[in-house]
């Protein structure tokens, strides 16, 4: 028999195993155990400044270097797992902008203390975290509440490497040793999702159940449609306005240009404003052909800044961040008439999901900001933290509002009533609000994307509303956290769907305002695209496209007769033609409402 424990026999790889490699197979298995959490430690901890660093990757200084790189070790330390003390090393990143940026350990922070778990109950579901290929779970065993800090992506990397230790693991030739334990690949433990509904597969999502979010950082999926906007605008002016809710992605789009492209400053760091404090110098040494200022309503003077780069530096193509308007800001008091263009990016919308790789109950349940998004499960905690933190970094900064819980307690009321008829003094009274209060409350929230007022369209007939506007709110995610629906029902769908349709016709119809259609009877036509005078489109949003009686749609083609008629569906793939009454109506999906020749 041969002796598997000298060298000469091939490994996994192909290389030789090393003297010794099997010696501690005869430790006992608490002290194996032990061992192996170090390496599950260590590796998970290197996976948590990877990620970060890729968060950092398109940032840079302005001689291209990059602004957060990677600095060493701190002194080896332990911490205290369930099975007594283990050393680490922590990595150290160094942010060459001096903006305070550093690395911070989920898995080791200042002080941890020790479970009260006996130890000898450890190992089984420690092993079985390792086996089912779980980080997360066999972290959440040695660390407790530490593992929860992990991202999709800081969890993705290790266990990758397991999924590449098991391969190898296969190939090794186990001639002449013994072995008690086994693994299982982890591809083999990954949870199935389950549907909800009777309903085609990719819309499918069990609200019930957490779902494995997707292994792709939010970095890596391209947004080409965002892209090919921002190029449009380009060609028609030298600086695009991109504004958008906080979170919803314009720094990552931004980053998405290109490192080798752009020039990224991100205006947040307090030494941006020295650094723009000669505009003219500050451009003449630019040397990639974009400029990005993210967050750049936090300069002294923006407008400055933009106008004499787009006026002196042609050669350059400037892409300017922003929560809100342009005209938001009082710093804004020359709006660069001529020079900008504007694009609104919307959350997740219909078109993408397919790149973000969910389906669309998991959009409608859990909204369209990437974080959400792609969370493993519902957070409330994430949708607090967001109305907070826009009330602080948006509205008070832009505005000067200072009762965050009178505000806040105006948008949760117009979430809970999102994509009903907005009344001003109804809204006041059921609310104890003075009326002035929340009509520029109401009219902030519009200016930094938060809601849309839908307008009624009129061509001054008697028997047509024409004031009173409906509200949505910007994410159909906050929508079904403000409104407690946890888990979605089939009641609750033909609303979020109709919110998810808005953002479609928002993002395919930019210059071409949406309004509704609505008579003093009751009878409404969901959406109203009024391309020219006499074209005037009808679009009808029903989950279930047997649900429309067309009624409304018929009394509205009475006094506007030239049009297109929609009925958007998620259910009507591939679309078809049908007669209602003596409308043709084109039964379809939000893909095909696109801009028709001339509008």
């Amino acid at each position: 028999m041969r002796d598997d424990t000298r060298q000469g026999t091939r490994g996994a790889r192909g290389g030789q195993d090393r003297p010794g490699q099997y010696a501690e197979l005869g430790l006992p298995l608490v002290e194996l155990v032990r061992r192996g959490a170090r390496e599950i430690l260590q590796r998970a901890i290197a996976a948590e400044v990877q990620v970060q660093l890729d968060e950092f990757a398109a940032v840079s200084l302005i001689d291209g270097r990059r602004a957060l790189v990677r600095n060493g070790y701190l002194p080896t330390r332990a911490i205290l797992i369930t099975l007594g003390p283990v050393e680490v090393q922590v990595p150290k990143v160094r942010d060459r902008c001096g903006s305070g940026v550093k690395f911070d350990s989920a898995l080791v922070p200042p002080y941890v203390r020790r479970s009260a778990r006996v130890a000898a109950a450890l190992p089984w579901p420690y092993l079985k975290g390792i086996s089912g290929g779980d980080l997360g779970e066999a972290l959440a065993v040695l660390v407790g509440e530490g593992a929860k800090g992990l991202s999709a992506a800081a969890l993705g990397r290790p266990e990758a490497q397991w999924s590449e230790d098991y391969r190898g693991c296969t190939r090794r030739s186990l001639e002449g040793k013994a072995y008690a334990l086994g693994l299982r690949s982890p591809a083999e433990t990954l949870p199935r999702t389950s549907t909800s509904f009777s309903i085609p597969r990719q819309i499918g999502y069990d609200t019930r159940h957490s779902v494995k979010p997707n292994a792709k950082s939010v970095s890596m999926i391209e947004r080409p449609f965002w892209r090919q906007r921002i190029e449009s605008a380009w060609r028609e002016a030298p600086i695009v306005w991109l504004s958008g809710v906080r979170r919803c992605g314009k720094t990552t789009l931004a980053q998405s240009l290109g490192p080798d492209q752009i020039a990224y400053v991100n205006c947040d760091l307090p030494i941006v404003e020295d650094m723009v404090r000669d505009p003219s110098l500050f451009f003449s040494g630019c040397t990639r052909p974009v400029v990005v200022f993210d967050e750049i309503h936090q300069l002294r003077d923006p407008a400055r800044v933009l106008k004499i780069g787009a006026d002196a530096f042609p050669q350059l193509k400037i892409l300017a961040t922003g929560s809100s308007t342009l005209a938001a800001s009082k710093k804004f008091r020359d709006t660069l008439t001529g020079r900008k263009r504007q694009v609104q990016l919307t959350p997740v919308s219909w078109h993408e999901l397919p790149a973000f790789q969910v389906p669309l109950l998991r959009r409608l349940f859990h909204g369209g900001l990437p974080p959400a998004l792609l969370a493993e499960s519902k957070q409330p905690a994430l949708y607090r933290e967001w109305l907070d933190s826009f009330f602080a970094r948006d509205i008070q900064r832009l505005f000067g509002f200072r009762d965050i819980n009178r505000f806040n307690t105006l948008f949760e009321y117009l979430l809970q009533q999102s994509g009903g008829q907005f009344e001003v003094t109804k809204t006041a009274g059921a609310l104890g609000i003075a009326r002035a209060t929340v009509e520029s409350h109401v009219r902030a929230l519009e200016i930094t994307h938060a809601i849309d007022l839908v307008r009624p369209f009129h061509g001054g007939g008697q028997n047509e509303l024409v004031k009173q506007p409906k509200v949505y709110a910007f994410d159909t995610g906050f929508v079904s956290f403000a409104r407690g629906w946890d888990p979605l029902r089939q009641e609750d769908l033909g609303v979020l769907w109709e919110h998810l349709v808005l953002e479609h016709l928002k993002a395919h119809f930019p210059d071409t305002p949406v309004h509704y259609w609505r008579d003093k009877q009751g009878r409404e036509v969901d959406f109203v695209l009024a391309h020219r005078r006499d074209h005037v489109d009808a679009i009808e949003c029903k989950w279930n496209p047997e649900a429309l009686d067309g009624t409304a749609l018929q009394v509205f083609r009475s006094f506007y007769p030239k049009g297109r008629n929609f009925l958007v569906s998620p259910l009507a793939a591939p679309g078809y033609t049908k007669r209602i009454g003596a409308q043709e109506v084109r039964v379809c999906t939000p893909s095909e409402l696109v801009p028709c020749d001339g509008s």
